[in-house]
Order: structure tokens, then sequence, then C-alpha cells
């Protein structure tokens, strides 16, 4: 039988890392697991060399992004790839999840801060950012609209309180 191949990219605190660990581990039996590490965190990464097949290295040592590919996606496909989220939601972490749609993986997942491992699809995730431009539409819409009528209303709203009986 072949074992499914499984791309870890450690996009969180290895505190973090370290919680989700065990319930990817526990998603993927038996899979043959790679990390994805910063050249700067190797060292540390090398803590976890005896839980994973290999540890690749990202190319930069700056954030994980779309425009810088790590060697393996020219060289390998994986069955699954794993990302994490510091978070529940995944709030900030986009930069993540548009680089994890370039990797060479069939299926794509993240786990968050609960260690919950869910589907990661480019449907949910632009889902997830028109809300969150409409939500910033209605947020200025309302400090557009609403601080002026405030400021306008606040005399009179002044001037009636200390009229005591009107």
């Amino acid at each position: 039988m072949v074992k499914k191949k499984v791309l870890v990219v450690r996009s969180a605190s290895y505190y973090q890392f370290e919680k989700n660990l065990d319930a990817i581990k526990e998603a993927f039996p038996d899979a043959r697991l790679t990390l994805l590490e910063h050249r700067e965190r190797l060292y540390a990464a090398k803590r976890y060399s005896d839980q994973f097949e290999r540890i690749e290295i990202y190319p930069s040592d700056g954030m994980f992004t779309s425009a810088i590919l790590p060697k393996i996606s020219q060289e390998e496909r994986f069955d699954d790839a794993v990302i994490q989220y510091g978070n529940v939601d995944g709030e900030g972490y986009s930069n993540v999840t548009r680089f994890a749609f370039c990797l060479p993986a069939d299926r794509l997942w993240s786990c968050n801060s609960d260690s919950k491992i869910l589907p990661l699809t480019r449907l949910g995730f632009l889902s997830r950012r028109i809300l969150g431009i409409c939500m910033a539409a209605l947020n200025l819409f309302g400090l557009i609209v609403l601080t002026p009528l405030f400021i306008l209303a606040a005399p009179f709203i002044y001037y009636f309180k200390t009229k005591k009986g009107l």
C-alpha cells in the first residue's frame, strides 16, 4: 500500500505547531510527512525531525507568499497539504492561504488554534474575503454617516439636557 504524502507548512508559532502536530498525525495516520520551514527556523525544526520524513526549507526569510515558491513545487506532488492558523478562523493569515493554493497538493487543509483540521477551498477563502470587505465597507459607511449626525445632534442634546424641564 502506498502511503499518502502530506506537506505540513509551519505557519504558526512553535507552541501552536506542537499542539497541532498530534491532530495532523491523527488525521493522516501512516502518512509520509514533510515539513516546510523557514531557513532561520531550521535549527528549531530539527527537534521534530524524527516525526517527519524530511524537512524542506522555504527559500525566503520573509513571510510565505505565492510569489516565492519552494523548490518542491517544481519537483514533487503531495496528496495533501496542511497550513496552520494561529487562531480559530484564519484571520490575518491570508498570505499563507494564498500561498497554499500554489502548493503542489491534491487537497488543502487548514489546522486552527483548536487543532481542528478543515478543508481549504478557493470558494471558502474568497467568500471570507468578500465578507470582510463588506464588513469594512459597512463600518466605513457608519463612520461617514453617523459621525456627522452625532456632531450635528450633540449641541441640541446638550441644550435640552441643560433645560431640565424641556
